[in-house]
């Protein structure tokens, strides 16, 4: 696209003439006495603009060697002005699902600007958008039901409640008659049967249960289990405990792995009984504390004194010595061994064989008169020179780790 390009133009558009008729009229060759159709400075100009301002609105200048500048400004300008049509973006719909999508994803939708969302807060229509306060999520309390029947209520997956016991029918056994319970359903089995739940006492937060209802709505069998906690605490019998307040029997053996118990009482025992012997003495076996003396009794089943075998271990003013607390050199009046070392005789050797030669008129030497010596070894040189060599080796004691020679 491009405006007129030779001298025979002017540089401003002239003035418009005035309107001859509002009628529209068309080009003619002529006929008759109809003259031919002249268009005139006036319609030259008036395309031109109109072509050029089009390319000015969609941001184009024009290029004298390009022809198609007016296609890509006619589409340039709906692409920008497409959101201010009247029709809405209908014409995304009639291109169909593909295009939509492709729409979808343009815009950053996800799938769920396709969903619908459900039209009441126990809506279970497949594939609808929950909204805050279905099945009592997001709410500042659960559904407040009233009037519910345990055995044909339809439970919902996920649904939070608060249970109105004064109303409700078909109670599972456990639950307090009179009161309110919150309750969280954890799900079903399919559609309608075998719910799970837990209800929690809205008075007594102590008061914890776990809840299953066995059958489809209309013929549920409900089985509950309490759930222990520190307001709710088990009792020995249901743990197979023996109390620490009221006693009780070990059945079988009993093994304390790490720290022994601890009796404490005015004569403190421990009484070790053989379940499979025949009632004699030493049935029993009693260990027995009484005043700082221990006492190992050997009963029959009866606990009677009579035929007992007792031993006593009268108390000890001091320290009990073992394999695991031994005595210090010092608590039994000896040497350590550090001490023996710096004192006593660790060990006793010889030097390496030393040499010495000797032969007539050689002076004798008192160089080493305290040394303590042996004769090891002698040898004489053949004839009458008396030079001969005799091997002697020096006697070592070893104290605290260093070697002395014997004087």
């Amino acid at each position: 696209m491009f405006h007129l390009d030779n001298n025979s133009g002017v540089s401003s558009m002239p003035a418009v003439g005035a309107m001859q008729d509002s009628s529209t009229r068309w080009f003619t060759e002529g006929a008759g006495n109809q003259s031919p159709s002249w268009p005139g400075q006036d319609w030259f100009n008036i395309v031109q603009a109109e072509l050029l301002n089009v390319l000015t609105e969609s941001g184009i200048t024009p290029v004298k060697t390009q022809f198609n500048q007016l296609a890509l400004a006619i589409r340039k300008i709906i692409s920008n002005d497409a959101l201010l049509c009247e029709n809405l973006l209908s014409e995304i719909k009639v291109a169909g699902a593909q295009s939509q999508a492709v729409a979808r994803l343009n815009l950053g939708l996800g799938t769920a600007a396709t969903a619908t969302v459900t039209t009441s807060m126990r809506d279970t229509t497949p594939g609808r958008l929950l909204r805050v306060q279905d099945y009592g999520i997001g709410c500042r309390a659960g559904l407040n039901t009233k009037n519910i029947d345990f055995n044909t209520y339809d439970f919902i997956q996920g649904e939070h409640l608060f249970i109105n016991t004064d109303t409700a029918k078909n109670l599972p056994e456990g639950l307090v008659t009179s009161g309110h319970y919150f309750a969280f359903v954890h799900g079903l089995r399919d559609t309608t049967a075998a719910p799970g739940l837990t209800l929690i006492n809205y008075l007594e937060p102590g008061e914890i249960w776990t809840a299953y209802g066995n059958g489809p709505a209309g013929n549920r069998t409900w089985t509950l289990c309490r759930v222990y906690n520190t307001r709710f605490k088990p009792a020995a019998n249901d743990v197979d405990a023996v109390s620490a307040a009221n006693g009780g029997i070990f059945k079988d053996l009993v093994t304390f792995e790490r720290k022994p118990p601890v009796v404490s009482a005015s004569y403190p025992s421990i009484t070790l009984r053989d379940w499979d012997m025949s009632n004699v003495v030493g049935k029993r076996i009693i260990l027995e504390q009484r005043a700082g003396n221990a006492y190992l009794l050997f009963r029959n089943d009866s606990n009677a004194t009579t035929g007992q075998v007792r031993l006593n271990f009268p108390a000890v003013n001091g320290t009990i010595y073992s394999s695991g607390n031994k005595p210090t050199a010092a608590d039994i009046g000896t040497y350590t061994k550090a001490e023996s070392d710096a004192r006593y005789i660790q060990d006793i050797d010889h030097t390496a064989p030393v040499e010495k030669q000797f032969y007539d008129g050689q002076p004798y030497t008192n160089t080493h008169a305290t040394d303590g010596a042996y004769l090891a070894n002698i040898r004489f040189v053949g004839g009458m020179s008396n030079v001969g060599w005799f091997i002697i080796r020096y006697t070592r004691k070893k104290i605290n780790g260093t070697w002395y020679t014997l004087s």
